[in-house]
């Protein structure tokens, strides 16, 4: 699974999206052809995958990152952060798996955006971010998002 999750990203973060997206299809079984069937076949699959790997976070929240960006590949970013969402929304703020997968969310987001430089508006990743401050402020990596998406601002009366 692992290996599944590094080799999908790092074809991504290399704008391979279509290499990526075959990547993550043959993780979930499916065939290399990106057809709405085999999309479809893959995120019920990948669903199926995180409910069984449950008991083992790290493993289920790789599932549940290639799921996000499987949905940001063959979808929208407004998709993917609603597919992400929607998974924060089974745990408990505070434990280890809300945490980090509020992590991971920001992270592909913030790297959609700002390292593929895809276009987005500057509020969406602000707004993730502020909300993710709110619940874990003594978290450095989103006070490091933070910080980032407030440069260049011509008010710098939140931080």
């Amino acid at each position: 699974m692992h290996i599944w999750w590094e080799v999908a990203e790092l074809h991504w973060l290399r704008s391979q999206g279509s290499r990526a997206l075959k990547y993550i299809l043959a993780a979930a079984d499916q065939s290399e052809e990106a057809t709405s069937v085999n999309i479809l076949r893959a995120k019920h699959r990948i669903q199926e995958r995180i409910q069984v790997s449950l008991s083992e976070w790290i493993i289920c929240l790789k599932w549940i990152k290639l799921r996000i960006l499987l949905e940001l590949l063959t979808n929208s970013l407004a998709e993917a952060i609603r597919v992400g969402t929607d998974f924060l929304a089974t745990f408990v703020e505070g434990q280890v798996q809300h945490e980090s997968l509020t992590m991971a969310l920001l992270l592909l987001v913030y790297d959609h955006t700002v390292t593929l430089r895809n276009h987005a508006p500057p509020s969406l990743l602000q707004g993730l971010v502020r909300e993710a401050l709110n619940t874990y402020p003594s978290n450095s990596l989103i006070l490091g998002l933070f910080l980032e998406c407030e440069k260049g601002q011509g008010v710098w009366g939140r931080i």
